[in-house]
């Protein structure tokens, strides 16, 4: 498990990178804007949640690979003795 310190200092990468992306991709270029932003999207950088950006299971109503696995795989429900 990681101490505390090394949590925080790559929280501290985090947000540094957030703050690059935000300022050159997104190009957001006020300080107080890019401080804010910089810290919410620390843990995801994505910018929206549409159907073509967000989670296509959501959007389309797709199963996981782990219910695809598990609907494929036949019950056995003839041996219930």
């Amino acid at each position: 498990m990681r101490t505390r310190d090394e949590r925080r200092k790559f929280k501290s990468l985090k947000i540094r990178k957030a703050r690059k992306v935000l300022s050159h991709i997104w190009g957001i270029k006020e300080q107080m804007t890019l401080d804010r932003l910089s810290h919410t999207h620390a843990d995801n950088l994505k910018k929206c949640s549409c159907s073509s950006c967000g989670n296509p299971r959501k959007h389309f109503d797709e199963k996981t690979i782990q219910e695809k696995v598990f609907d494929s795989i036949p019950l056995d429900d003839e041996n219930d003795d």
